[in-house]
């Protein structure tokens, strides 16, 4: 507990890098095994920086030998803003290191993607289930809804299973009977992601 204590301790006081790379919010995972960065970021300070012709990448680091052991490539949107991409990214761990959720909030939608280790230790993408399998009712049509969606990962609850909410913002004429804000319990490992209920926003 102590050694885990330290390594936060360094992150919270050191510069946003590990290494040459830039790590992201809540990067570190419980069992302070490993740090989530950014292998290149929009930002003057850091070298390389992104450019035009190359494309971030989102890894999961071994902070003891530095070796990736996942990486994705950045789902959000590069022109969205002049922040260093970074800044719009956080992840959330589940308290046994074994899953993570990368999120990605942009001024008008967030998305997420999911982690799970699989048995050779390596994290590797579990896709979400269908609209419809997680909350009951068709994919909305898009012409009834405004351009912006808040989907995103808020956290783990006790029992491990994570709270993904749904939420989309209906054209005045709208009249179906989605609500279409949803939070919806899921339970995740590296065979897959599958629905165990909806709970109460």
């Amino acid at each position: 507990m102590k050694s885990l204590v330290v390594i936060v301790a360094l992150f919270i006081q050191a510069p946003p890098l590990f290494g040459d790379a830039p790590i992201v919010k809540g990067s570190v995972s419980p069992n302070g095994r490993y740090c989530v960065v950014m292998d290149i970021d929009r930002d003057p300070t850091i070298k390389p920086e992104y450019k035009g012709d190359s494309y971030p990448q989102i890894e999961v680091t071994e902070i003891k030998t530095g070796k990736v052991v996942s990486s994705l490539s950045y789902f959000g949107s590069i022109a969205d803003d002049a922040r260093p991409l970074r800044d719009h990214i956080s992840v959330l761990w589940r308290k046994d290191s074994t899953a993570l959720a990368i999120n990605i909030l942009d001024r008008f939608y967030s998305a997420s993607q999911v982690l799970a280790m699989d048995t050779r230790g390596v994290y590797i993408p579990v896709p979400f289930p269908t609209y419809t399998q997680m909350t009951g009712f068709p994919v909305p049509d898009r012409k009834n809804l405004r351009p912006r969606g808040w989907c995103r990962v808020v956290g783990w609850n006790k029992d491990g299973n994570m709270i993904y909410t749904i939420s989309y913002s209906p054209e005045p004429f709208y009249r179906g009977r989605d609500p279409l804000k949803h939070r919806v319990l899921l339970k995740v490992s590296a065979a897959g992601m599958s629905p165990v209920k909806q709970v109460e926003e």
